[in-house]
């Protein structure tokens, strides 16, 4: 389900299919086969309380909008392979079930209000290729140092800010 397109201009042309959802997204959980997810660049506020019913969601992306949390029960998303939830205003604890999400590849969570620490279950993402949470304040601590050996495939790790 792609929904996100809110550039005035698209490609330096007028944008005529110009979305600006505001406000919260109703519940998905009758779209039992959704696999992703894009509301990307809106004015969205929270994520449907019963996302966690999508269980075969692969993509998850919210980036530019004002959500202010993660989505409940976030570690049932066990397909989810990239979580793209940047710029934002999450102003959650960095998910300690983080772990549980083993599909996961790409993780882009910075330029939010994150809180916490990075737990070190995270060692269980074996498939993650890029790990972006640079620019919470709120992150605090090291980045576990028995994560980085147990990701062979990573590319981009970013923890900075």
């Amino acid at each position: 389900l792609l929904m996100a397109s809110s550039a005035a201009e698209l490609h330096s042309r007028p944008n005529p299919d110009r979305n600006l959802i505001q406000g919260g997204i109703p519940s998905l959980a009758s779209m039992t086969n959704l696999l992703e997810l894009d509301v990307s660049h809106n004015e969205i506020t929270n994520l449907p309380s019963d996302l966690y019913r999508n269980t075969d969601l692969r993509l998850l992306a919210a980036t530019h909008n004002q959500l202010k949390g993660l989505p409940q029960f976030f570690h049932r998303l066990v397909n989810l392979h990239t979580i793209e939830l940047n710029d934002n205003q999450i102003a959650s604890e960095f998910p300690a079930s983080i772990g549980q999400l083993v599909q996961l590849r790409m993780v882009i969570l910075r330029n939010n209000l994150l809180s916490g620490t990075l737990p070190p279950d995270m060692k269980k993402l074996s498939e993650v290729r890029v790990f972006d949470v640079m620019n919470n304040p709120g992150l605090r601590g090291s980045f576990p140092t028995e994560v980085v050996p147990s990701w062979p495939k990573v590319e981009y790790v970013s923890t900075f800010g």
